[in-house]
């Protein structure tokens, strides 16, 4: 059995819907993200699953065990704040042992566990230090340590990393995977910032206006998006909305709204007339200067450059092309790419596979896939 699962969960306050029919199951072990915009019901997800909000429906089990109706401290869970929440008159073997009191553990088990875990998230020798004499990212580790040293089925974050520097935010990512995959706990960690959860995920759950957009890997949300708001929300992408013309037995071809026309692997729902929409990761844009030339297969279009920005390892171009659409690409610098330049006002081409581009069908117009 899953460790913990939420069926059919639903939230509400007042006229306002938070959660949707919330439905997923965490693996022991298992390191989940919750991702999505501001108000997409993420954090309260996590509030139901931590005992601080009851759901208006469904259900919430950890370890075999339905917990909906149960109070946060009988529901065996570690808890990671953003704002971390240490108690400031306390030292850091304070703030860390501070679970473990409340469970009447004995002293010379809370030192011991205490040193132990303190030592895991590298911050032996500042057990006196108190939390105004931390840096932000100790104080991150306290709160982690504090979480952990309980032993919980069921480890939950909610945006721990936000108030952290970029360079420190890494660094973190880092560190606190290491840590979840030495202790395998079931970890649900909450994050609107998508690299986060990319890199640091084994599944995401991409959430907007209260219900689950996409469940899955994060290369599969990448790679496959199941929605244009998954494409848009992760990563950049550019959208070319049209109709598939012609349907041969290995491709189609896709002719974009007062733009090019181009060619798409075929698919069994494909059939002339279906209107949708192609996204295509700027990454898996090629752009080529003069004599450069066309992979074999690859579709082809014609554009000026408008402009160019130099990013350090990518330099992203956009390009209007001859037909109605600007595209954004990404390349990647390098040695292979020194002594070439492309500058604003060129004439290029842009080149990309056949699967590079990703069809949803718009099934709003009654027609498509």
């Amino acid at each position: 059995m899953s460790h913990v699962i939420l069926q059919n969960v639903r939230k509400t306050f007042g006229r306002t819907l938070a959660v949707d029919n919330f439905n997923l199951k965490v693996e022991q072990g298992e390191f989940v993200a919750l991702l999505g915009p501001s108000g997409c019901g993420k954090t309260t997800t996590l509030r139901i699953v931590a005992g601080f909000e009851r759901p208006d429906a469904g259900e919430v089990v950890i370890q075999g065990k339905v917990a909906t109706d149960r109070p946060p401290y009988k529901r065996d869970v570690g808890i990671v704040f953003q704002s971390y929440a240490l108690f400031p008159h306390m030292t850091v073997l304070e703030n860390v042992a501070y679970g473990l009191r409340m469970r009447k553990v004995p002293r010379p088990e809370i030192v011991e566990r205490v040193r132990s875990v303190l030592q895991l998230v590298h911050l032996e020798g500042l057990d006196d230090r108190y939390p105004r004499q931390l840096s932000g990212g100790q104080q991150q580790r306290v709160a982690v340590a504090r979480a952990v040293v309980i032993r919980p089925s069921v480890l939950l974050f909610d945006e721990p990393l936000s108030n952290l520097d970029a360079r420190l935010r890494q660094e973190m990512r880092r560190e606190l995977r290491q840590l979840q995959r030495s202790l395998r706990i079931a970890t649900i960690f909450v994050t609107h910032d998508q690299e986060e959860a990319l890199s640091m995920a084994d599944r995401v759950v991409v959430m907007n206006a209260g219900r689950i957009e996409q469940i899955g890997t994060p290369e599969g949300i990448y790679q496959t998006p199941a929605s244009a708001f998954v494409a848009a929300f992760i990563g950049e992408c550019n959208f070319l909305h049209g109709e598939i013309t012609a349907v041969e037995d290995s491709s189609a071809v896709f002719a974009a709204q007062a733009g090019p026309a181009f060619r798409l692997p075929v698919r069994p729902d494909f059939r002339p007339g279906t209107y949708g929409t192609v996204a295509i990761r700027p990454e898996n844009l090629a752009i080529l200067s003069g004599d450069e030339s066309v992979p074999p297969g690859f579709n082809v279009v014609t554009g000026t450059v408008q402009t160019v920005t130099y990013l350090g390892p990518v330099t992203q171009y956009h390009v209007a092309l001859d037909r109605g659409y600007s595209l954004l690409i990404y390349e990647q610098g390098g040695f292979a790419r020194q002594g070439r330049r492309i500058s604003e006002g060129d004439r290029v081409r842009v080149a990309w596979p056949p699967e590079a581009g990703a069809f949803q069908g718009d099934t709003e117009r009654g027609i498509g896939a």
